[in-house]
Order: C-alpha cells, then structure tokens, then sequence
C-alpha cells in the first residue's frame, strides 16, 4: 500500500478500499506524506465486524498525530470515531493515553455494512467532525475547541475492537 504506513493491524487494500482485518486496540494506518497544521482528513467508512467478546468498537480517522507507536493509544494527536453499539460519534485526545473532549448521539443510525462519511478538520485549535449518512439523511457534527492544542502532525485511520474499512480517503489542506 503505498503512500501508507501500518502502525498496527493487518491492513490491506482492494479496488480502493483499505480494511483492517485485525481487532486490535488501536490499530493504525498513518498517510506517510500528510504533515499538516490545518487541514481535514475525510473517508467513507464501514463497519466489517465488531470484536465478539466486547460487542462495542469503534473506527475513525487521525489528525495532527506524532510518534505513532503500537498500543491502546500510543500516539500524540487526535481521533474522531463512530461507536455503532451506543450509536455516537467520539473526539478525543490521545498523548499515550486517552482524553476524551466531546460526544454526540447519531442523528442518523450507522449500521454494520453500510458506508457512511467521516471528516475531521483541524483548524487552528478548533476540531469539527462531521459524521453523514450515504443516504443523504440529517449529519451529526460536533466542534471542540483545544486551548493547548496540537499544532501539527500526520493523518490516518484508526480501529478499536473492530474490523472496518476505508473508501474516498481525501486529506486537504485549509
């Protein structure tokens, strides 16, 4: 997979979608070339499998993230992600551990098997993740602003406890 480097997981690519076949606790796939200060990362995502023993998961994307490393969150930077169990979408900070800084319920339901779009988009110290149905019916954003913010870092897609997959990954600079 170029352009592309696996912190963790079992990643692979097929006719444009990258699936992560593992259920690690954390496993990431970092876009080598995507340092940035401002700018958005956006994917379709779906969910393959949940892990059986948990039956919760989540799977997202990565933003200004640094010194990646495997582990349950072993990296500088931020993570948006779905949780289909509880049906909301997550903001946290990871800084080798986990801070989670904003929560909202779907307004739209996510399924398991169906696409939906991601985007996260760092602009100055203000993160907005914006979750939207494929079907075109109401997104749930949420906005969070980060008074000692992370300036800086690379992009990439992340899963907890589940087996998912990526399409349309698009990283643009604000």
């Amino acid at each position: 997979m170029a352009g592309w480097q696996s912190i963790s997981g079992r990643w692979n690519e097929n006719a444009g979608v990258l699936s992560n076949s593992n259920y690690g606790r954390g496993d990431m796939l970092i876009a080598q070339h995507s340092q940035g200060s401002n700018y958005s990362i956006s994917a379709d995502v779906r969910f393959d499998l949940l892990f059986p023993e948990t039956h919760y998961g989540d799977a997202g994307l990565v933003i200004r993230t640094t010194d990646p490393e495997q582990g349950v969150d072993s990296y500088e930077g931020y993570y948006a992600g779905v949780r289909p169990e509880e049906q909301t979408v997550v903001l946290g900070r990871a800084s080798y551990d986990w801070h989670q800084l904003a929560i909202a319920n779907l307004k739209t339901p996510v399924a398991i098997g169906s696409w939906y779009r991601l985007e996260l988009l760092a602009q100055g110290c203000t993160l907005t993740v914006t979750v939207s149905p494929q079907d075109g019916r109401e997104p749930t954003s949420l906005q969070f602003e980060d008074k000692q913010c992370m300036t800086s870092g690379v992009a990439g897609l992340r899963s907890f406890y589940a087996q998912a997959s990526w399409r349309n990954v698009k990283i643009t600079n604000r």
